[in-house]
């Protein structure tokens, strides 16, 4: 998406045209054809920007339920937060009772869309194809919302009236090159310095792999999961703290784990079922509260799994009923695949040195027997856990 394909879409009635395109298949071998047929109605321009708007708007549907109404340029998109994780954030600007948020590198308006539900916000962009984005994007959700873009640079920006402030700093450079600390950032978090002494509060979204000595000081973090995925983090500051360092927060249905007091690092025998950590717990550091809130014990220090003695369910962590424990599984695991005619395996690695696309061919034996295979460490040794996923008949 350019310039001249958003104006085609936005002033020459490109949008009625866009809702044709749902039916279509779209498939990399038709690319050229269909490209084709839609420069021959719309022009090259506009046929290039309805092709390339539903191929946006389809991958946008993961990330947001009204996708097919919204307008996406693709480095916009990958950078947007889920509506889901956006709603949770603005949620606790609505607890504590603030009016007015501006929405720092507010790009095509995936967390302004959210917080615009119930405040006042202004949005900072200083890329003008994504601030229009925006401006477009907050009125599908919210037609009637106080709503405006500026187009500003926010390393320079310093003109605060509001109550609060989302920072979504870019963490891309403009080669693509994924910015590998804070300090490498656009702005750098260190803006927050002069910015937070003039508002109540703040939140800040960062990569979910920024380490604890990279973080403001009296920073409290919420690391944010999706459909056991890892999204990001989010720092809280001002009033929108709560008073706890760090939290792994899983969605849907926001389930919070926080560090518990009393947590007792134990290790044991990995038991009759093994717990593989949502990633949220894990990038948390909140393996150890996790056990002592399941009643499960760690197999090893160097990895994350759990285990326990019976069945546990729980939205911080995937279950596995184990079946077999394999010692020296590079010799020993594919005669005991094929004795149990385990022919369908899924392979998973923890902690373990271990090319599973190598290992894979090495693993095919006749059967049609299912299993999930583990390699992870127990005592320090590696070993494979042979376990059957929750709801397998296996």
């Amino acid at each position: 998406m350019n310039d001249s394909g958003l104006e085609f879409l936005l002033d020459q009635g490109g949008l009625a045209a866009a809702s044709e395109l749902a039916d279509w298949t779209l498939r990399p071998a038709d690319q050229l054809q269909d490209l084709e047929r839609l420069r021959a109605r719309f022009g090259s321009e506009g046929g290039r920007a309805l092709y390339d708007l539903e191929l946006l708007r389809r991958r946008a549907r993961i990330k947001f339920r009204l996708a097919d109404a919204m307008i996406f340029e693709r480095g916009g998109l990958e950078q947007a937060t889920s509506e889901p994780v956006a709603r949770l954030r603005a949620a606790r600007f609505q607890e504590i009772g603030v009016r007015s948020i501006t929405d720092l590198g507010c790009g095509l308006g995936g967390d302004a869309l959210a917080l615009a539900a119930d405040h006042e916000v202004l949005g900072i962009e200083n890329v003008p194809l994504r601030a229009r984005l925006a401006e477009f994007n907050v009125r599908v959700y919210e037609p009637e919302a106080e709503f405006r873009v500026e187009e500003r640079d926010l390393e320079a920006w310093s003109d605060i009236e509001t109550d609060a402030l989302f920072f979504d700093p870019a963490r891309r450079d403009s080669g693509g090159r994924r910015a590998q600390s804070p300090t490498e950032y656009h702005p750098p978090l260190s803006c927050l310095d002069r910015w937070l002494p003039r508002v109540r509060a703040a939140a800040a979204k960062v990569a979910p792999s920024v380490r604890a000595h990279e973080l403001p000081p009296d920073t409290e973090v919420d690391w944010v999961s999706l459909e056991g995925e890892l999204k990001e983090a989010t720092l809280w500051f001002g009033d929108a703290r709560r008073g706890i360092a760090r939290r792994a927060v899983i969605l849907p249905g926001e389930h919070v784990l926080e560090p518990s007091s009393d947590a007792v690092e134990s290790i044991g025998a990995i038991g009759a079922v093994l717990l593989d950590p949502d990633p949220a717990v894990i990038q948390a550091g909140l393996v150890e509260s996790l056990a002592q809130h399941l009643g499960a014990r760690r197999i090893d220090w160097t990895v994350p799994h759990l285990t326990a003695d019976q069945r546990v369910d729980s939205p911080f962590a995937r279950s596995y009923r184990v079946t077999e424990v394999v010692e020296r599984p590079l010799r020993q695991l594919r005669r005991r695949l094929k004795e149990r005619r385990l022919g369908r395996i899924t392979l998973a690695s923890r902690g373990v040195t271990i090319d599973l696309e190598k290992l894979r061919p090495k693993l095919r034996v006749p059967g049609e027997e299912s299993a999930h295979v583990i390699f992870t460490k127990r005592d320090g040794e590696s070993v494979a856990v042979i376990c059957v996923a929750p709801g397998s008949a296996s």
